[in-house]
């Protein structure tokens, strides 16, 4: 991960278990050759349903929100370093998935396109 702000630019390489996530091997979190396959799984993961078998991929598309999050600044408190602050985001983002939240936001803003396309 690379972060650039006004002050400085960090460069950091890190491990799942640095963050609290665990290591799966590469086949479980590469993309599908079926796009229908990979908006099942994108739902169940947003629906927090029946992810067991997917933890891993899970995992990989909560890091790579919570990387967003440090990187645009919405949940990253001063004075915390990198990785304090990615697993920290983690746990937001986890908790707006298991809340049902991320996928409200989401079907709105489906609901909203669709609307839009009709009008």
């Amino acid at each position: 991960m690379i972060k650039i702000d006004s002050e400085s630019i960090k460069i950091l390489e890190f491990c799942p278990e640095c963050i609290s996530l665990k290591r799966v091997a590469i086949e479980q979190i590469k993309e599908q050759k079926e796009i229908e396959t990979e908006r099942e799984l994108f739902y169940r993961i947003l629906t927090n349903e029946n992810i067991q078998e997917i933890q891993g991929k899970r995992d990989f598309i909560v890091a790579n929100a919570a990387s967003i999050l440090v990187a645009n600044n919405v949940f990253s408190p001063k004075g915390k370093d990198l990785i304090e602050q990615i697993k920290e985001c983690i746990d937001k983002v986890n908790y707006l998935i298991n809340s049902g939240e991320s996928y409200s936001n989401f079907r709105r803003m489906i609901d909203n396109i669709k609307f839009k396309r009709d009008s």
